[in-house]
């Protein structure tokens, strides 16, 4: 979610009249910070979970993360994605049609940045919500 809302907000900073200087110090602020919250959030998991393998700062991270899962976490990313998949496979087309018809009539300035934002924050909530959902039928 903070990426998604780091985006949104260099979008807006872009656009506005104090330019780009502050969108990069947006970003890198962004970066350390986003880093560093993962980092001890994947530690505290770790010492929860022995078995979790996979370093943060590592390129393979996901893939490493992914396959100290078990099945009923791998089955639970699986319908998380299943579900974002199909709420984004309606949104997309309809999202898609009123940038068009924006672009036509040159109103598409700033609003293609945030209409791409607000796509991956649908995005973002329902892979959430679908997981909060599988957990609390797991309990």
């Amino acid at each position: 979610l903070s990426t998604v809302l780091m985006f949104l907000a260099m979008a807006l900073s872009c656009a506005a009249s104090w330019g780009i200087g502050w969108s990069v110090l947006l970003l890198v602020v962004h970066l350390v910070w986003d880093m560093a919250m993962q980092a001890r959030i994947i530690s505290a998991t770790k010492q929860l979970f022995p078995e979790k393998r996979g370093n943060i700062f590592d390129f393979k991270f996901q893939h490493d993360w992914y396959q100290s899962c078990d099945e009923a976490e791998r089955q639970q990313i699986a319908q998380c994605s299943y579900q974002a998949f199909k709420i984004m496979t309606t949104i997309f087309p309809i999202l898609m049609a009123v940038l068009a018809l924006l672009s036509m009539i040159d109103l598409i300035a700033p609003a293609y940045s945030l209409l791409v934002g607000a796509i991956w924050l649908v995005q973002q909530f329902v892979y959430n919500y679908t997981a909060l959902k599988l957990d609390k039928a797991r309990l």
